[in-house]
């Protein structure tokens, strides 16, 4: 079916994008009306260019995607499209579909206004030009316009994610969030504020159509968010957010970061309406980028047909069909660039490690190297002195004092080592100790965290008295407490005995603490499950020692047996052990704890000086 005969009308507009970018797709405007002002997007009118379900088309369909490389990029459609005729170059009539969002004083949108029209773009600006003539450009009226447009901006910047958006950019810390509120670093390339610009006048944009589209009730591609069921409270992620921005070296942002993908849902593209969770929006479509991206030509020829008053393209059967294809397209280039990241990373840590030499590492390089060497489980000579020398001169960050405390599985006399330095320097610098834990909470070592504090004392000599308690992963609580001038110092004194329990009950041989593992359903149980959870374990982790000591002398190392017993919020573990020495059962011992850790430890200790004394063992 032939379109009716539409008359264009000019619109202005400037392209922003990299210096050498060739595929410009977009174009914006800002202007002062009376009361507010009235925002304009233009964005190539690519569904006019070719025909649906042909060669171009199917093509573009099957890629989904332009894809950028170091070194030049993929075109989604032919580089005579997207390069050449439909990019908006600077004095080339173009047709564009422009978005009007008329914005009162407050930035409150008013009804959009969408249309066909002509653009010539007057100006081909680049990040860093724009940021130029912002600070240092002579007046005009195109330095007016950009200073506009930045003020607003950042406006619609503050009041998305005042609104409960997952939404940061902040040039001066170098962390921005994408929108599906994934924190990551921002590239030298996009600290500019015209990044923020573009940004938020496309989300503006998309937004205007996403509503244009489900007032009329017209089946389109939405771009869908959803979280788990398990995620935390918006604010919270809101909090840890900023809180990893201001300091991402003490609340650890990896950590952060892999919470997030854990609690977070993939956004997809589809013709139901789920929502927007990162963007905290009802309904969100992509619209902006018809040269790049191919749910966006759907936008578009949807779209168009409603502004041109013909036949819809497509029905929600095709809508789907297309969308389950475009997201097993997107979801394999995001899998491949995160492994090709990873595998770049890795490559780069190995080459540190390989040199041996660790006492000039940044910060950032030694705990690239820390979590490789966790991973891989081998503790070089070099890294285990310059780790200690950083513990001892109290040049630890409190993330890496987190990998190595609980991360570090391994047993072996030099990371067991490793653990006691780190604990001690813990001990010396409490004021982190509450900065570890809270990592340890975001990775899901600690499901709860609760500080209570009394008062000690008359008003004038005052102290105060913390109580610490931990829900940890298996559903036991760990309890602490200690006491301070302040109630930070309380806390801070309390978090490192919690961290020292937690410590223990995983099989790491520190001192005594002075209270120890517990429950919420038990009370009068507390002395007998702090026997069971608190092994003799000074000087000596049984596990492993037993094991050393029969390899030492060609022994044959003992079995272990598990079983559980009592209700499941109360577990009561029981390993038993036995040691065989010719086929003959030579020694065996049993021992109960609330976890396996603690159970395996009592069982190793129950043979541990039977088998040592066994004189018809040769050494």
């Amino acid at each position: 079916m032939k379109n009716r005969k539409i008359t264009r009308a000019r619109v202005r507009g400037v392209t922003i994008d990299g210096p050498t970018s060739k595929d410009l797709d977009d174009a914006i405007w800002v202007s002062k009306r009376e009361k507010g002002y009235l925002v304009t997007v233009s964005v190539a009118d690519v569904s006019s260019a070719f025909r649906m379900r042909r060669g171009i088309d199917l093509a573009a369909l099957s890629k989904g995607f332009t894809r950028y490389y170091a070194e030049g990029n993929k075109p989604m459609l032919p580089r005579f499209l997207s390069e050449g005729m439909l990019s908006l170059f600077q004095g080339k009539p173009r047709n564009v579909v422009t978005v009007e969002i008329p914005l009162d004083e407050n930035l409150n949108v008013g009804e959009p206004q969408i249309s066909l029209r002509i653009l010539v773009s007057e100006a081909k600006l680049s990040y860093g030009i724009v940021d130029h003539l912002i600070k240092e450009g002579t007046e005009s009226e195109l330095k007016s316009m950009l200073v506009l447009a930045r003020d607003i901006s950042e406006g619609l910047l503050a009041k998305r994610r005042g609104g409960g958006a997952l939404a940061i950019y902040d040039i001066f810390s170098g962390w921005k969030t994408s929108e599906e509120g994934n924190l990551r670093k921002v590239i030298p390339e996009e600290r500019h504020i015209a990044n923020i610009i573009v940004q938020e006048m496309m989300i503006l944009a998309n937004i205007a159509v996403a509503q244009f589209m489900v007032s009329k009730d017209i089946p389109v591609l939405f771009r869908n968010h959803t979280a788990k069921t398990s995620a935390p409270a918006r604010s919270q992620l809101i909090s840890d957010f900023e809180r990893s921005v201001r300091d991402p070296v003490n609340f650890n942002i990896e950590t952060l970061q892999s919470r997030v993908l854990m609690v977070l849902n993939r956004a997809t593209y589809g013709p139901v309406l789920e929502g927007h969770f990162g963007l905290n929006l009802p309904a969100y479509l992509h619209f902006t980028s018809p040269i790049r991206r191919y749910p966006d030509l759907v936008v578009h020829r949807q779209l168009l047909a409603v502004l041109s008053g013909v036949s819809l393209p497509y029905d929600v059967e095709k809508l789907q069909e297309i969308a389950s294809s475009i997201n097993v397209i997107e979801r394999e280039i995001k899998e491949r660039r995160e492994k090709s990241f990873k595998e770049k990373d890795h490559g780069q840590t190995k080459k540190i490690i390989a040199r041996d030499i660790f006492v000039s590492l940044n910060p950032d390089d030694m705990h690239k190297v820390i979590k490789r060497s966790i991973d891989s489980g081998e503790m070089g000579e070099a890294l285990s002195e310059e780790l200690c020398i950083r513990a001892d001169k109290g040049m630890l960050a409190p993330r890496d004092a987190f990998f190595l405390l609980f991360e570090a599985t391994q047993s072996s006399v030099a990371w067991v080592g490793i653990k006691k330095r780190v604990f001690e320097w813990l001990e010396k610098h409490p004021e982190n100790s509450v900065t570890v834990i809270n990592i340890a909470q975001q990775a899901g070592r600690v499901l709860a965290l609760d500080f209570t504090f009394q008062p000690i004392g008359p008003d004038h000599n005052r102290s105060f008295q913390g109580k610490g308690t931990v829900s940890w992963k298996d559903g036991s609580l760990v309890k602490a407490e200690a006491s301070g001038s302040t109630k930070k110092q309380a806390q801070q004194k309390a978090t490192v005995e919690l961290i020292r329990l937690m410590l223990i009950s995983a099989g790491v041989p520190l001192s005594q603490p002075k209270i120890n593992i517990g429950d919420a359903a038990s009370i009068v149980s507390e002395t007998r499950k702090q026997e069971e959870a608190s092994p003799a374990m000074k000087d000596e982790n049984y596990v492993s020692a037993l094991q050393e000591w029969l390899m030492a002398r060609r022994l044959p190392l003992p079995e272990y047996r598990m079983s559980q017993s009592g209700p499941s919020h109360i577990p009561e573990i029981t390993y038993t052990v036995v040691l065989s020495i010719g086929g003959t059962s030579c020694v065996t011992g049993e021992g109960k704890g609330p976890n396996k850790k603690v159970a395996k430890q009592l069982a190793a200790k129950s043979i541990w000086t039977e088998v040592t004394k066994l004189a018809a063992i040769p050494k």
